[in-house]
């Protein structure tokens, strides 16, 4: 609708709805139905009071069920979960990327390993998301280094 277009109509041949914050659907006089996100300075309300405007009847459908899955809410995990007692009993992993911009080398992603004992991370800078190959470096160095091996190794 452009500025030349833009008329009050009267108010039998016009109405509006509110459907969201920020939304509302004006019915104008040809029956057309338009959604106008900003309406600046317009205050729907003082059309509607002033007589210039009829609030159009509340006709929603009813919510389906992927929108009622959608705001279902989930209770909140319960326990601790599993600590590591000993270094290497648990060792988290996270792959990272592609970054918006890329590091020196053409490098786009990076890798981390954090011991869940004692929190000290390793972080690898990888050009594409193939890790394996920065897993076993990482295996072969820990497990060198403290003598002992990986039980457990979460990732996403």
């Amino acid at each position: 609708m452009s500025s030349s277009d833009s008329r009050i109509l009267p108010r039998e041949t016009s109405s509006w709805k509110k459907l969201s914050e920020g939304e509302i659907t004006l019915k104008v006089g040809t029956g057309e139905m338009v959604s106008v996100k900003a309406m600046g300075d317009l205050k729907i309300g003082r059309l509607v009071k002033s007589g210039l405007l009829n609030q159009l009847e509340d006709n929603s459908l009813p919510p389906c069920d992927s929108c009622l899955e959608g705001k279902m809410t989930k209770r909140s995990f319960t326990g601790n979960g599993l600590r590591a007692k000993t270094p290497l009993e648990l060792v988290h992993s996270d792959l990272c990327g592609p970054m918006n911009v890329k590091a020196r080398g053409g490098y786009e992603y990076f890798i981390s390993f954090i011991d869940g004992y004692s929190r000290y991370g390793h972080v690898y800078l990888i050009q594409t998301s193939l890790s394996f190959e920065n897993f076993k470096e990482y295996k072969a160095e820990v497990e060198n280094e403290l003598g002992k091996t990986i039980k457990t190794l979460r990732s996403d």
